[in-house]
């Protein structure tokens, strides 16, 4: 399951956006700076992933999202580095 901490640039309320975007599924707001949240996200799949972060970017208020730290070794990938259907593929 992925794991992705990233900074969340705001454009102005960094309260209010924390409030809005800790609404989301799989999102936990960790820190509130001046114009900066931190934010951790765990989700079970890569594509879920791809989701909370595009959500993440068009969220009211988000001038930019940067990620700080990505895990996502417990994923089953092939050699080519895609998920695999079956451990097994591997």
């Amino acid at each position: 399951m992925p794991i992705t901490s990233l900074l969340v640039k705001t454009k102005n309320n960094p309260q209010e956006i924390a409030l809005h975007i800790s609404q989301l599924p799989s999102v936990e707001v960790t820190d509130i700076n001046e114009q900066t949240l931190v934010v951790v996200t765990e989700t079970e799949s890569v594509v879920e992933d791809k989701a909370i972060w595009s959500l993440l970017e068009s969220a009211p208020g988000v001038s930019g999202v940067t990620a700080i730290y990505h895990n996502f070794e417990d994923l089953n990938l092939d050699p080519s580095g895609c998920i695999a259907k079956d451990p097994i593929d591997v």
